[in-house]
C-alpha cells in the first residue's frame, strides 16, 4: 500500500475492530495536531501511522511530536500506538518497546505489518477486500459456505423432525 490517505483509514478501522472502538480519526486534510488519531478511555491513546520505510526515524519524529504536545497541554498521552506496513523482527519489536517506555512516561505498542497481514488474513476478509482487492472466494472459503449449508440442511431436518415427533 502507498496511498497514506487509504492507509490511515485501514488503520483506524482495524484498529477499532481489535480493541481500541471509539477511536477519533484526526482528519488527513491539514495539520493533526500530533497525532493521526486519538482514543480517550481509561486512559489516554495516540496513534501515528506509516508507510515510510524508515520507520524507526518516523517513530522518533512522531515521539518528539507528541512530547512536545503533552509538554504544551495540547493533549495527554497514557498509551502511544505506532502502525507501520514494514515488517519487524519479534526481537526488534520487544527492543523498540522497552526502549520507548524506558525514554517516555506512556506504554508504547508497536503495530507490523505482518500483524496486520494476519488480522486481515484471518479476521477481516472484508477490510482485505475493500482495501486490497483480495476476494474472499478462495477454496477455504468455499468449504466454509459448502459447511454453512449443510449445517443448516442438518438443523432444519432436526426441526421437522421434532415438529413430527411432538404432532404425535
Amino acid at each position: 500500500m502507498t496511498d497514506f490517505s487509504a492507509f490511515e483509514d485501514l488503520c483506524n478501522l482495524l484498529l477499532s475492530r481489535i480493541g481500541y472502538e471509539g477511536l477519533d480519526p484526526q482528519g488527513i486534510q491539514g495539520r493533526d495536531g500530533g497525532k493521526d488519531s486519538i482514543l480517550r478511555r481509561d486512559k489516554t491513546t495516540v496513534f501515528h501511522y506509516s508507510l515510510r520505510t524508515d520507520w524507526e526515524s518516523k517513530l522518533d519524529e512522531d515521539l518528539q511530536t507528541v512530547q512536545k504536545h503533552v509538554e504544551a497541554g495540547d493533549f495527554s498521552c497514557e498509551h502511544f500506538v505506532f502502525v507501520t506496513n514494514e515488517f519487524i523482527g519479534g526481537e526488534k519489536k520487544g527492543k523498540k518497546k522497552n526502549g520507548v517506555e524506558a525514554e517516555y512516561p506512556w506504554s508504547f505498542e508497536l503495530i507490523d505489518g505482518l500483524r496486520i497481514q494476519k488480522e486481515l488474513d484471518a479476521h477481516h476478509l472484508d477490510l482485505r477486500k475493500q482495501f486490497f482487492g483480495i476476494s474472499d472466494d478462495g477454496p477455504e472459503t468455499k468449504l466454509l459456505d459448502e459447511l454453512e449449508s449443510w449445517r443448516d440442511q442438518r438443523i432444519k431436518k432436526n426441526q421437522e423432525q421434532r415438529r413430527s415427533i411432538s404432532q404425535l
